[in-house]
Formats: C-alpha cells, structure tokens, sequence
C-alpha cells in the first residue's frame, strides 16, 4: 500500500511517504508529512515548530494506520488519524526501566 501526504498531494508535489505490506496492494492510504504536521501544530496550538525522530514518526504512522484500520479502511479522516496517533503517542507516560522493576 503506498501512503502519501494529502496535502503535499493538494499542493501538486512530490507526496510519498513509504510503502506498507503488503506491497502488491495497490491502494493509496493518506497520511500528513512532517512539513504538514508542524504548520498544522504551529496554526492550531500556537507551539514552536517540532521535529519528530524517525523512530517516533514511525511509532505514529502506525498507530495512525491502525485506527483507519478500526474505522473500516474509510478514506478522508487521515489528517484526524495523525493527529489522534500524535496526541495518543506524544502524551503518554514515559517508561522508565530500572533494575527494580525489571526484577
């Protein structure tokens, strides 16, 4: 499945952001590009502009993939399913791991 950022897609460039298993599915999935969710964090919240690492992009692209799987594959809700995976990913607790609670 090919997922692109809707709205790099609306503006009419480049807009791919990866491939997901399998690759023979030929459906398009839509998602929002770093560029795209930092002026959209910046309009709505009025924050300073954000980097994601990779490893947390990546921790939120598939929590956003699965819940547009829970809403049946239902296209046009991309932008929210970002924002609900950002939201859900970035305001979690931090785990902290020591000896102790590992055992």
């Amino acid at each position: 499945m090919k997922v692109v950022c809707a709205w790099c897609e609306k503006e009419g460039v480049p807009s791919l952001l990866a491939f997901w298993p399998p690759e023979d599915d030929l459906r398009v999935s839509h998602g929002i590009c770093e560029t795209h969710a930092a002026l959209y964090r910046e309009t709505i919240f009025s924050e300073k502009k954000t980097r994601l690492s990779p490893k947390l992009r990546k921790r939120i692209a598939v929590r956003a993939y699965s819940l547009y799987e829970a809403r049946g594959y239902h296209q046009g809700d991309d932008l929210q399913d970002w924002l609900d995976a950002e939201r859900e990913i970035l305001n979690r607790p931090k785990q902290v791991c020591s000896r102790e609670t590992r055992g």
